[in-house]
Formats: structure tokens, C-alpha cells, sequence
């Protein structure tokens, strides 16, 4: 019987040590993904302040002339 102990202790050692490898690369995994969106989300914004200060001049010439 403690020669089972043994083997079953080092299993769940290697197991638990798999697991938290596992969500360490998880968590990096999805710390990368929330940069990606958050550097797509600013790109959007600027192009659109891009787009509504380019309207904004097209309307302020068409109002001068």
C-alpha cells in the first residue's frame, strides 16, 4: 500500500505541476490576445477621429466658398 502512496504522490505532483505550466500559458496566451484588441480598438479610433477631422475640413472649405 505505500508503494502506491508513493506513485499516486508523484503523479499528482507531475500533474499539478503540468496544470500550472498549462495555465501560466493561459494566462499568457490571453494577456497577448487582450494587447492585440486593445492596439486594433486604438487603431480604429484614430482612423475615425482620422475620418471626422477630414470631413470636418471638406464641410469647413465647402462653408468658405
Amino acid at each position: 500500500m505505500a508503494s502506491h502512496a508513493t506513485i499516486v504522490s508523484q503523479i499528482s505532483q507531475e500533474m499539478n505541476g503540468r496544470y500550472l505550466a498549462l495555465q501560466k500559458q493561459h494566462q499568457e496566451f490571453a494577456a497577448h490576445l487582450n494587447g492585440q484588441i486593445a492596439a486594433l480598438e486604438h487603431q480604429l479610433m484614430m482612423q475615425s477621429l482620422y475620418q471626422c477631422a477630414v470631413l470636418l475640413t471638406v464641410q469647413y472649405t465647402q462653408c468658405l466658398l
